[in-house]
């Protein structure tokens, strides 16, 4: 009963910085932003360590991959939806998409990013 009151605090605090964050007049749409409170208690649903806001070079290879119907979620659904943003686990293995400044925080929904190296590999190896 404690790990459930403690689940429905933690969410409640999360809801509680997201829409203080929306409130905010200088928020805009056009810019995916987290807002820094929220991001600091965001944590990989896999590894559990902390997130970064993922490189803009990142965001737009996996668009290119999805644009292509190359890249795949974690339990292998190929992606259509183009990222906004993304959210990186700490070793840089698994991004977290981000649609509308919302975090995604399915496991399932986890992009690999193995999956860049793969296609780039592959991309090389066509090439010569």
């Amino acid at each position: 009963m404690f790990a459930a009151f403690k689940a429905c605090e933690l969410e409640y605090n999360v809801l509680n910085i997201v829409s203080q964050f929306y409130d905010q007049p200088q928020f805009n749409n056009k810019s995916p932003m987290i807002h820094p409170q929220l991001l600091s208690i965001l944590r990989c649903p896999t590894t559990q360590s902390q997130l970064q806001i993922a490189d803009q070079a990142v965001i737009e290879s996996v668009n290119v991959a999805i644009a292509r119907g190359k890249m795949q979620s974690r339990v292998m659904e190929t992606l259509t939806r183009p990222l906004d943003s993304g959210l990186v686990n700490a070793d840089g293995s698994l991004l977290m998409p981000v649609y509308e400044n919302i975090p995604d925080m399915n496991p399932d929904d986890a992009i690999d990013l193995e999956q860049l190296e793969q296609l780039d590999q592959k991309t090389t190896e066509g090439s010569e």
